[in-house]
């Protein structure tokens, strides 16, 4: 009716609620793609191994791609240096990204 249509809804003959358990992400260091997402190679997954800084280098592969090697680190370092990193506080959960 909102939308001029002149129907109007009466009632709801039924409702089906579907619960699962959610496990909330967070940045922290290397974690392997699952293999059935490896296969598809469109995912960058930066081997950054016990250093807690997935956001900086995953911010760092978008804003500068590389066409080979993507998960080595090496290939991000000097183009990180580009970034201001100083009020970043690692591992980088959601809501402290604006």
């Amino acid at each position: 009716m909102r939308e001029g249509s002149n129907w109007v809804f009466n009632e709801v003959l039924s409702l089906d609620i579907h619960i699962d358990r959610y496990n909330v992400m967070r940045g922290s260091s290397y974690i392997p793609t699952p293999s059935v997402l490896a296969k598809k190679r469109a995912i960058v997954n930066i081997k950054n191994k016990n250093d807690n800084e997935c956001f900086k280098w995953a911010v760092t592969s978008a804003v500068h791609p590389v066409d080979k090697n993507t998960e080595r680190l090496s290939n991000y370092t000097k183009n990180a240096e580009k970034f201001n990193w100083d009020k970043i506080n690692y591992p980088v959960s959601f809501k402290d990204i604006d």
